[in-house]
């Protein structure tokens, strides 16, 4: 018998709810953000770990081909920031694309304004006034696009939550589900802030118990 870690994910997610507003989210292992849970109101720091993707070792400038998943867009990535190097509309690289190298494989993209950033794009795009942001979409890239990653999201919290949750361990995704043996042990990281703070204790429950 199999078990899908995504039903550990959301038990957790239940047992903190209550009366809270909670946004839960995981993420790849490559891409992590700080804040740990980034709304649209706050500043993001994009970290890109290249260090098991097609990205390792390189000695050249890393890109972000970059857009989001919208209320109204979903699944569709919309506002992307350019053209991919090989269409015919690209007309060259943006510098608030290009990623800051801070360590061996450790790459970052600071984004100041969410909203404002990926309205100011080069497909045209503008995000209505009242679209809400689901998801920053992200596929790195070397400068004429014959490298690059698979697709990565970084999902944003509500901005009004009271409580604001991550699941940082074991790492799921959609098209990346983590599947146990029945009885096998799974150890679960996540990282909340309530209120601006961070907490001092969370408890995992299964089924209330």
């Amino acid at each position: 018998m199999m078990h899908r870690a995504t039903s550990f994910v959301l038990a957790f997610v239940l047992a903190l709810t209550g009366a809270l507003n909670v946004q839960a989210q995981s993420q790849d292992d490559a891409i992590s953000t700080n804040p740990t849970v980034p709304t649209v109101n706050q500043p993001v720091t994009i970290t890109f770990d290249a260090s098991d993707t097609p990205l390792a070792g390189f000695n050249d400038d890393i890109y972000a081909h970059t857009g989001v998943t919208t209320d109204q867009s979903d699944p569709e990535w919309t506002c992307v920031k350019n053209f991919w190097p090989t269409q015919n509309e690209f007309s060259g690289e943006r510098a608030d694309t290009r990623l800051t190298q801070v360590g061996t494989d450790l790459y970052e993209l600071e984004i100041d304004d969410i909203r404002a950033y990926y309205n100011d794009n080069e497909t045209g795009c503008t995000l209505g006034q009242n679209e809400v942001i689901q998801t920053m979409n992200f596929v790195f890239r070397n400068t004429n696009g014959d490298t690059q990653t698979s697709d990565k999201f970084v999902a944003l919290g509500d901005p009004d939550a009271t409580l604001a949750v991550t699941i940082t361990q074991p790492s799921v995704s959609g098209i990346n589900p983590f599947i146990i043996e029945d009885g096998e042990t799974v150890d679960i990281e996540a990282e909340a802030i309530e209120s601006g703070e961070n907490l001092e204790e969370m408890v995992l429950t299964i089924d209330g118990e």
